[in-house]
C-alpha cells in the first residue's frame, strides 16, 4: 500500500510539473543568470539527421523548466552543504567573493591575441606612443589549493611579445579591488592603477572626483552562484570634465553621457560605465590639453577605467574589437600623434577568438 501511494504521488508530481511547464509561457532571458534562454528549436530534416535538433531541444527543456531558479538553488545548496563540495558548476567562493573557474590555459588563444594586437600596432603611425596593460582576473589572487586556474606566469611572459610598452599592474591590485559578485574591478579602487599608468603616460592623478553611490549591485556571478549572497555597491567617480564632455556612441548616438542613467535599471548595472557593450565611442573633453588624444582598444574592464583618463586628454576614442571589425573602425580613426592604449583582461586573452580581425 505504501509503495502504491509513493508511486501514485510520484506520477502525480511528474504529470503536474509537465502540465505547469506546458501552460507556463517561455522566458526569453534569465535575470538571475544574465543570459538569453534557449527557445524551442525549429524542426528540419537536416537538424534531425545531424542530431542538432535534439541537443537544442535538451537545452530548451533545461532552460525553460518551471521554477528553474528554485531547482538551481537546491542543487547548489546540496553541492556546497550536504556534499561538502568546493564548487558547483565551476562556481567557487573565497574570502567573500564568488569566482568562476578558468582552469585551461589556451596558448593558441594567447598567441592569437598577441598577433592581432601587433597587427593593429602595425597600422599606427611611427609617431604614436603605444602602451598595453593586461588586467589580472580575480582568480589570480586565489591560492592554488582553493581552485585551479590558468597559468598566469606563462600568459604574462608571452605579453612581452607585444610591440608596445607594457604596464604591469599585478602587484598593485588585490582581490578586494574587485566586486564580490562580478568579474570586474571597482572603479573607486583604480587610483593605484591610474598612478602606475601616469608614470609612463603622463596622466593627471590629482583630479578631485565626486564619489556617487548608485545603490546595491548583484553582478553576473551572483546569479550563477544560485544562493543568497551579500550584494556589492555600485559607485561611479565624477568630475567636472566627465560631467561636461561630449560623448558619441556608434550604436546609440542619442546618448551623450559617460554614465547613462538609464543603465541603472539595466539587467547588468555595470553597463552604467560607458553604456555597456559598445563598439566605438568618442569622448571630447573641452577642458583637456589641446591636441592631446588617446585611442583605447579595450574589453569591458576598460569601461570603468576610461572615465578616469578623460581629464588627461582632449579626445578619447574607444574601440571594442569584439563588436567591430578593423575594416570598420579604421574609418573613424586617423592615426597621427595619439597615445594608443590596449587594455584587456586575462579572461579575454585566454579567449581571444571573440576579437574581430
Amino acid at each position: 500500500m505504501r509503495k502504491r501511494i509513493v508511486s501514485i504521488g510520484f506520477i502525480t508530481f511528474l504529470v503536474g510539473m509537465l502540465g505547469i511547464c506546458i501552460v507556463t509561457p517561455d522566458r526569453s532571458v534569465s535575470d538571475s543568470e544574465r543570459r538569453k534562454l534557449a527557445q524551442f528549436p525549429t524542426v528540419t530534416v537536416q537538424s534531425i539527421l545531424d542530431t542538432s535538433f535534439f541537443q537544442q531541444l535538451n537545452d530548451y527543456c533545461t532552460d525553460q523548466f518551471v521554477f528553474r531558479d528554485v531547482w538551481r538553488g537546491i542543487k547548489a545548496q546540496v553541492s556546497y552543504t550536504l556534499l561538502g563540495k568546493k564548487e558547483n558548476n565551476d562556481i567557487y567562493t573565497y574570502d567573500g567573493h564568488i569566482l568562476k573557474a578558468q582552469m585551461n590555459t589556451d596558448e593558441k588563444s594567447i598567441d592569437q591575441f598577441i598577433s592581432r594586437i601587433n597587427a593593429v600596432i602595425d597600422k599606427t603611425s611611427e609617431y604614436n606612443q603605444v602602451y598595453a596593460m593586461i588586467v589580472p582576473d580575480q582568480n589570480s589572487f586565489v591560492p592554488d589549493d582553493v581552485m585551479l586556474h590558468m597559468d598566469y606566469d606563462l600568459l604574462y611572459e608571452k605579453m612581452n611579445d607585444i610591440q608596445g610598452e607594457i604596464i604591469d599592474v599585478r602587484d598593485i591590485l588585490s582581490l578586494d579591488d574587485y566586486y564580490m559578485t562580478d568579474i570586474h574591478w571597482k572603479q573607486e579602487k583604480l587610483s593605484g592603477v591610474v598612478s602606475a599608468m601616469a608614470q609612463v603616460m603622463d596622466l593627471k592623478t590629482d583630479v578631485p572626483y565626486e564619489v556617487i553611490s548608485c545603490g546595491e549591485f548583484a553582478g553576473g556571478l551572483a546569479g550563477q552562484y544560485a544562493l543568497p549572497h551579500e550584494k556589492d555597491e555600485l559607485i561611479i567617480l565624477n568630475s567636472e570634465a566627465i560631467e561636461n564632455c561630449d560623448v558619441w556612441y556608434l550604436e546609440d548616438p542619442d546618448e551623450t553621457s559617460v554614465y547613462p542613467t538609464k543603465k541603472r535599471e539595466a539587467m547588468d548595472p555595470y553597463d552604467l560605465y560607458l553604456n555597456g557593450a559598445t563598439a566605438l565611442i568618442q569622448i571630447d573633453n573641452p577642458f583637456g590639453p589641446e591636441g592631446r588624444e588617446l585611442v583605447m582598444f579595450r574589453d569591458s574592464f576598460g569601461s570603468s577605467l576610461a572615465p578616469l583618463l578623460i581629464d588627461s586628454y582632449s579626445r578619447i576614442t574607444i574601440i571594442d574589437m569584439r563588436y567591430i571589425a578593423s575594416s570598420v573602425w579604421q574609418e573613424y580613426v586617423d592615426f597621427n600623434t595619439q597615445d594608443v592604449l590596449f587594455i584587456y583582461s586575462t579572461l579575454l586573452v585566454n579567449q581571444s577568438s571573440t576579437l574581430k580581425p
